[in-house]
């Protein structure tokens, strides 16, 4: 933990701060269990969207679910019934490769070539042995 002593009080990280946060908000959800719980999912965007970071996640949320979408590549573990989710895009953490390109015909949008795309998406996506 980076800590920092500043004029009698000691500095804490943004992580801890949250952490404490997210405690507070518990205390306050168990003592008032008449109102409805917020959302059950965190989500983190661009936390920091390498490859080398969504490992460094990868390892640190230790057993966790992969999810593909078709632009989006997600880290996903669940906390008794909060789901903590860090959201990638497929491009900065795999490896694009165009297989091809289809014609698209006039309907919403003009006329145009897409790519045909497969993503290749290890060693982020491999087995935590083989990673």
């Amino acid at each position: 933990m980076s800590t920092e002593k500043t004029a009698g009080t000691e500095a804490v990280s943004p992580a801890v701060e949250y952490a404490r946060g997210l405690r507070q908000l518990a205390d306050w959800i168990e003592a008032h269990p008449e109102i409805d719980v917020p959302t059950t999912s965190i989500d983190v965007y661009g936390a920091a969207d390498t490859k080398e970071s969504a490992a460094h996640i990868m390892r640190a949320l230790g057993r966790c679910d992969k999810e593909f979408q078709d632009t989006l590549f997600n880290l996903r573990r669940s906390f008794g019934p909060v789901v903590y989710r860090f959201v990638f895009t497929r491009e900065a953490v795999c490896e694009k490769k165009v297989v091809g390109y289809r014609d698209v015909p006039e309907k919403y949008t003009s006329a145009h070539t897409e790519e045909i795309v497969e993503w290749q998406c290890v060693p982020v996506l491999a087995d935590r042995e083989a990673a």
